[in-house]
């Protein structure tokens, strides 16, 4: 992960309420000066450049005794709100104009670092370090800028310099030596001697530096980073305890109060009629790893869904279900943009009985191949990124009703901070009903998840909102583009080591649609959830 974002915030935000102040005499040009210095610590830079810009140019008196002030005041500005040209043009002002406050270099030194002008940065922040100014921060500077110029020795040994006066820059020069390193065993052909270079220098490396603070956000990353690298090279104690056979049941008692029929299909209908859902699905699955950086895993999904409210009802009755769902992953370890990621391919069959016939009676509905590719990688330091590319194929008993469908899907993860997350997602499907082109559509989704652990007891929460839009094709005239609202909120706490999960959740649904019959509704589903699995 690239720290230096992290340390440019946390720098700002310690600089933030440093300005130059002078002893102010009792004059027109003082008290202005001092509404600016007031501005200012309130935050609102742009109204500060604003209002020096205005007395600049209405007020030569103010001009002559605070000009070369207020280009430093300028620069501090710009780069708060990370207009860093600006922001170096009248730092360098203010320098040949003979103001040297000993900040200044570091706040030139930044906006430069910001530009990636990294060799002038680091010429500054090296004058900061030698006048003491935000030493520590001043010293991992130059020690990454060294880094990223591959002067790796250099680097290293200027990291080593870092104390722990400050804890946080501590594990992160302890955690980019570490870096440093791997990146070092690259050059390493022979696997034997990378595999020992990664377990008895790297590996204790990043241990060093998760233990300075077991409860950053750091550390988490570098436990991620460990576990790759023990992955990647067959370096676990236990052999791969996590590749033993993983057993998963799912008990869920659900109110829907608008049962939706088919929801698989594209042109899912709502019953407008309400029910209790029980679904029980068990799971069973196996990683086998074929050498360091393959691996693949055959799953078994079984599910039984029943709806015990209004059975006299046939619409709700013919909802029972039962699902047969073999599929298996095909996953490939390498790096991206310097950074670990996972090709995955996926094929997925999915054999459907329902009451068709509405006579209690579970017969083949459909059947579903899909086959996905998948990608997660580090494109950003804040968390992982994921693009799918999927194409699935539906077969129904009614041949009419079969399509198959083409899907994006864009996933990044974000860590807020400590224990928040969010999760964003962009999903778009075009959907193609060949056999009755009536049916063909397509739909984009934008969602987004909250979600805090430890929230309370270590109570977990996920809330999140959905949007769908659906371009309804040769329907438009009677359904139009149809508009899907999905808000939801769950809480989740687990027991005994996680080995009993109980989840509580709330969606609310609300299909907009011209179709006021079948397609527009709204719908509450509210339930509990009980999960036991042996990982």
């Amino acid at each position: 992960m690239n720290f230096y974002k992290i340390i440019l915030l946390i720098s700002l935000f310690i600089i933030n309420s440093y300005v130059y102040t002078e002893e102010p005499a009792d004059n027109q040009n003082d008290l202005a000066y001092k509404e600016i210095i007031s501005i200012y610590k309130n935050g609102d830079y742009s109204k500060v450049i604003e209002k020096i810009d205005s007395l600049l140019m209405n007020d030569n008196s103010f001009k002559q005794n605070y000009l070369v002030t207020t280009y430093y005041l300028k620069g501090l500005c710009y780069s708060r709100i990370r207009d860093f040209n600006k922001a170096v043009k009248n730092f360098e002002l203010a320098l040949k104009n003979n103001y040297l406050k000993e900040d200044i270099f570091y706040e030139i030194a930044q906006a430069y670092y910001a530009l990636r002008k990294l060799f002038i940065s680091q010429t500054f922040f090296e004058i900061s370090y030698k006048k003491n100014y935000m030493p520590i921060h001043s010293l991992y500077y130059i020690a990454y800028i060294r880094q990223l110029s591959t002067q790796y020795e250099l680097a290293i040994q200027t990291y080593q310099k870092i104390d722990e006066k400050n804890k946080n820059l501590f594990q992160v020069a302890n955690y980019q030596i570490a870096e440093i390193y791997l990146l070092q065993s690259g050059e390493i052909k022979d696997y034997a001697v990378k595999k020992n270079e990664i377990k008895n220098k790297i590996i204790p490396q990043l241990e060093k530096a998760r233990m300075i603070n077991e409860n950053s956000f750091q550390a988490k990353e570098i436990v991620s980073k460990i576990e790759f690298l023990k992955k990647r090279y067959q370096l676990n104690d236990n052999n791969y305890v996590n590749n033993k056979i993983k057993l998963l049941f799912q008990h869920k008692n659900e109110f829907d109060s608008n049962v939706i029929y088919q929801p698989e299909q594209p042109t899912a209908r709502a019953e407008h009629q309400s029910s209790i859902k029980h679904d029980n699905i068990f799971k069973i699955s196996k990683r086998l790893q074929l050498n360091d950086n393959y691996s693949s895993t055959p799953v078994l999904k079984l599910n039984y869904l029943y709806h015990s409210l209004h059975r006299n009802v046939p619409e709700v009755k013919r909802n029972d279900t039962y699902y047969i769902n073999p599929k298996i992953d095909a996953a490939r370890l390498h790096t991206l943009f310097n950074k670990p990621a996972t090709t995955t391919l996926t094929t997925d069959y999915s054999y459907v009985a329902q009451d068709y016939y509405k006579e209690s009676k579970l017969v083949f509905n459909n059947r579903t191949f899909s086959v996905y590719l998948e990608e997660k990688f580090h494109l950003f330091s804040t968390g992982e990124s994921k693009v799918e590319l999927k194409g699935k194929f539906y077969s129904a008993r009614d041949y009419l009703t079969d399509y198959r469908v083409f899907s994006i899907l864009l996933t990044q993860n974000t860590s807020i901070k400590r224990d928040y997350f969010l999760i964003s997602m962009l999903n778009v499907d075009f959907t193609d009903s060949y056999k009755d082109t009536f049916n063909s559509q397509n739909s984009y989704m934008l969602k987004n998840d909250i979600l805090i652990s430890d929230l309370y007891k270590s109570i977990n929460l996920n809330a999140g909102f959905g949007f769908t839009l659906t371009d309804t094709k040769k329907q438009q005239s009677t359904r139009g583009y149809e508009q899907n609202y999905n808000p939801s909120i769950s809480l989740s706490k687990g027991f005994f080591n996680d080995f009993l999960d109980v989840k509580l959740n709330y969606e609310y649904v609300i299909n907009i649609s011209k179709d006021k019959t079948t397609y527009d509704y709204r719908r509450h589903v509210v339930g509990i959830e009980l999960e036991i699995k042996n990982y």
